[in-house]
């Protein structure tokens, strides 16, 4: 009974955390796709546009989810090379401001 509920738990975790992110990662995509041709500077200024629009939902999904998706954050926060600044200005604030569990 108790590997039952451990998977249900599993699964409802599994399904709130792609039911958010995934729409986000196909918009990126699809944006991708749009623009494969147009020049660099408009590339960087709509993929930014759309930076500024997800980061606090990817905030959200991180915060709610805890555990291994904030280690993930925290990582990602001191990334300034990897990950956008709208993502690392959020995700600085899990190195000290995350309630214990």
């Amino acid at each position: 009974m108790a590997l039952y509920s451990i998977s249900r738990q599993a699964t409802r975790r599994n399904f709130y955390f792609w039911t958010r992110a995934f729409p986000i990662y196909l918009h990126y995509k699809l944006l991708d796709f749009q623009l494969r041709d147009q020049p660099k500077a408009v590339r960087k200024q709509r993929f930014n546009e759309l930076h500024d629009k997800y980061a606090a939902h990817m905030y959200n999904i991180i915060t709610t989810m805890g555990g291994f998706y904030l280690k993930l954050g925290q990582i990602g926060g001191t990334r300034h090379d990897f990950v956008p600044p709208q993502f690392t200005q959020l995700l600085q604030t899990l190195e000290d401001q995350v309630p214990s569990v």
